[in-house]
């Protein structure tokens, strides 16, 4: 069977954002933190079959669709409800990325009825720059099918490094309206620019402060440890979906065993504050990111994620202890080369050293030592 092609589309719909480049605390909340992309504050739930523009050829249908959010360097589409029929094919891309569904991370993500997530729910791969051209094409036999395109959110990147919000500022006065806070400026002319009925803000990120490799001379890359290399398999990115505040951030977690060896559900820990938003319907949208390490010597960013796999289910919290507890029950591909880590419950067990494998400031995988010894 042939795979299908996602087909060029012709003159698309232009949607132009609002692009937010920080919110006030009312909006985002104290707990904000590790975040890397905000919604957009002028997007609302829509059907993106009927806002592209279609077009029909002796191929089939073909649907176009541009979204922009000016001065953004990244965006990230969530979508709602995503069904494609057999036979259709759903690309996004950043203008100018080569055509075919060969391309690479952050230029262009192409889904099928094959690969499109079974719960319905998806958080799109982040397209670098401020536009996502979404084509679908399906050919005459897919027509009635069960097309939904619906999309829940834009979240618009500021930067390439994970980003804090700076401390509020103390009340004084009338709170600023939200999108109005610090971080926005006005264009250059004076004014909001203008598109159609619709209208943006040109984008500020100095509003936010980049988190640069602090830990880079305390915690060495897991690479740099070979006798660490296979509990550091257990560890993955969480990508954090809060739908309520509007933002995607960064968590840590760790895959653990578990008595049943048949099940293919997976359990991973982590810590409560990354669930702020009190929401477990969120977590549908969550990413688990495999293998996302440094090389030993070097800081510069690791390679973007391609080992992902999307849904968790809450199982359990305590903000106490700063506890999570997530389910994943999907198979993980033997590609990702997944560790399950083990554990001790003897009380009495006490380790020779002590050790932790995160992720400091967004950065590729790292390991940090304790300095005294386990009692």
């Amino acid at each position: 069977m042939v795979a299908p092609r996602c087909l060029a589309g012709a003159l698309a719909t232009l949607l132009c954002l609002p692009c937010i480049a920080a919110a006030n605390k009312q909006r985002l909340g104290a707990q904000a933190r590790n975040i890397y992309a905000v919604a957009s504050p002028g997007f609302k739930e829509s059907d993106a079959a009927a806002l592209g523009r279609w077009r029909t050829d002796a191929d089939g249908r073909h649907l176009a669709m541009r979204v922009r959010s000016e001065g953004a360097k990244s965006q990230q589409l969530l979508f709602s409800d995503l069904r494609i029929p057999d036979g259709g094919c759903l690309r996004l891309h950043a203008p100018g990325a080569p055509d075919g569904n060969a391309c690479a991370y952050g230029d262009c993500a192409v889904l099928t009825s094959t690969n499109a997530p079974r719960i319905g729910k998806f958080t799109a791969p982040k397209i670098n720059g401020p536009e996502i051209v979404l084509q679908y094409s399906e050919p005459p036999m897919a027509y009635g099918g069960s097309l939904a395109l619906r999309i829940l959110a834009v979240m618009q990147g500021f930067g390439d490094y994970l980003m804090q919000l700076p401390p509020p500022p103390e009340a004084s006065g009338t709170a600023p309206a939200v999108g109005e806070g610090p971080g926005f400026r006005r264009g250059s002319s004076g004014r909001a620019h203008e598109a159609g009925r619709q209208s943006f803000r040109a984008f500020d990120p100095s509003a936010f402060q980049p988190q640069p490799d602090r830990a880079a001379r305390c915690t060495s890359a897991v690479a740099c440890h070979p006798e660490h290399v296979q509990e550091a398999a257990a560890v993955v990115v969480i990508l954090v979906v809060d739908t309520r505040m509007g933002v995607l951030g960064h968590c840590t977690g760790t895959f653990v065993t578990t008595n049943d060896t048949l099940s293919e559900s997976h359990y991973v820990v982590s810590a409560s504050h990354c669930f702020t938003s009190g929401q477990p319907d969120d977590m549908q949208y969550w990413t688990l990111v495999f293998n996302y390490d440094a090389p030993c010597g070097r800081h510069d960013p690791p390679a973007a994620p391609s080992h992902v796999v999307q849904g968790v289910r809450l199982v359990f919290y305590d903000d106490n202890s700063d506890l999570l507890l997530l389910q994943h029950a999907s198979q993980i591909p033997h590609a990702y080369k997944p560790f399950l880590m083990g554990y001790n419950a003897d009380p009495d067990f006490t380790p020779n050293q002590a050790f932790v494998i995160h992720h400091p400031g967004g950065n590729g995988k790292r390991i940090s030592f304790a300095n005294d010894r386990c009692e």
